[in-house]
């Protein structure tokens, strides 16, 4: 599953979203949490696709990207927002929505 990566060797605090239209947060710490509780997808042998749609630079440093992934039965529609740092591209945040939600 995605992971919020470090800026500048700062660990993220929070994460915010919308669950079921209604705004959700939770801090990194129950993240770790909710999210270590499980098995990961690919572990679980999950079907995984990955489609790179258009890439918007703002500059020669800032880009966001709109990716489709398909996770086993479900299909997320992802806009990452990336920045180079230290001469590396890294995803600084994410939005995402759940596309198509397939039943078992």
């Amino acid at each position: 599953m995605w992971r919020q990566r470090p800026i500048g060797g700062s660990s993220p605090r929070r994460f915010s979203g919308v669950i079921d239209r209604a705004k959700a947060r939770a801090t990194a710490e129950r993240y770790k949490e909710v999210m270590g509780g499980h098995p990961s997808p690919k572990s679980l042998g999950a079907p995984r696709e990955e489609e790179i749609l258009p890439v918007d630079f703002a500059s020669d440093s800032q880009a966001i990207a709109k990716v489709r992934v398909r996770i086993d039965r479900i299909v997320y529609l992802d806009y990452l927002t990336n920045h180079r740092i230290d001469g590396r591209w890294m995803v600084t945040s994410k939005a995402y929505h759940i596309e198509q939600e397939n039943p078992a």
